[in-house]
């Protein structure tokens, strides 16, 4: 994980503090340039971060944990269709699950080793990393469609752990495209695609802004910084709160979120990606006349650098 950061975060500060000598042209296509056979691999790191403030009856606690996933997949090119958009391949090669526990303590699941004992969490990384997927990716890198996840969810016991299959697609545009990227566009401008992916309470939808930010090169690559922000709203899922009980409300008091995407325009993929995300989400419902308040922060930092290209 470290070496995802450091590299990153060095190829970054050249990219932002290096002097542009990069392409002559006024504009570019950030489109995908899909080519049958052509493969790359990526290491991907994912912290998540939470913490729970309860309130009732004028009594205060609050409850907090991590986790980290991090590890390594492939990503290929299958096939090409005449009108440039593609079908493509994720497979994970590896992948670790580290949960640090409120108590300070963590559990650990890691696909490469045997498990300890029967722990869910190891068969669902275990059926990940066994499962490829195929997508269906757009010409302007939308991701349209995913495959295989029903094989991954009939080998676990508990198929309700694996994840939907939003969350796949979300994953696939979070690494070699960029979505609705535009076929022509000069530094400085922008575009707006909204995207919507699960939150545990229902929908999240996002307003993307992406801006391409600067064009560089280097190591005679040329590279392209983009960088982006979202508006964000949750449409809450009544089937996802408790059934039995008061009636429970959901309201999303804060959200942001920053990316950063730096992209090879020679392979016309992304070299390596940071986002940050910040969420508050408060939930309240009347328990015996008495109101009961939780607030819920949540920060999620990803960061997905390419290791590999064929």
């Amino acid at each position: 994980m470290r070496f995802v950061v450091l590299v990153f975060a060095l190829v970054g500060a050249v990219v932002a503090e290096t002097p542009s000598d990069g392409p002559a042209a006024a504009s570019v296509d950030l489109r995908p340039n899909f080519r049958a056979g052509r493969a790359a691999s990526y290491r991907f790191w994912t912290q998540r971060q939470t913490e729970h403030r309860r309130t009732f009856a004028g009594r205060s606690s609050s409850i907090s944990s991590r986790y980290v996933i991090e590890g390594v997949l492939g990503w290929t090119v299958d096939d090409v269709h005449d009108d440039g958009s593609a079908t493509c391949t994720m497979k994970i090669e590896w992948m670790k699950w580290t949960i640090t526990m409120p108590d300070g303590s963590n559990r650990t699941n890691d696909s490469r080793e045997q498990p300890a004992e029967d722990d869910p969490r190891h068969q669902l990384l275990i059926a990940m990393t066994a499962t490829p997927l195929e997508y269906e990716v757009a010409v302007d890198g939308m991701v349209n469609s995913v495959s295989g996840t029903d094989a991954i969810r009939e080998a676990v016991d508990q198929p309700a752990r694996v994840p939907h299959d939003l969350d796949f697609i979300e994953s696939a545009a979070d690494l070699a495209v960029l979505v609705a990227a535009p076929e022509k566009i000069e530094p400085g401008g922008r575009w707006e695609v909204p995207l919507s992916w699960t939150h545990d309470f229902g929908l999240m939808h996002h307003q993307m802004t992406f801006t391409l930010s600067s064009l560089e090169t280097l190591a005679g690559i040329p590279v392209a910084t983009v960088s982006g922000t979202s508006e964000m709203s949750l449409e809450v899922d009544a089937s996802k709160l408790p059934q039995n009980g008061p009636e429970v409300e959901v309201e999303l008091l804060d959200a942001s979120l920053e990316v950063q995407i730096m992209y090879d325009l020679a392979r016309h993929e992304a070299v390596g990606r940071n986002s940050i995300e910040n969420r508050t989400v408060r939930i309240s419902a009347e328990v015996s006349g008495r109101s009961a308040v939780t607030v819920g922060k949540e920060r999620i930092q990803s960061q997905v650098l390419r290791i590999s290209e064929d």
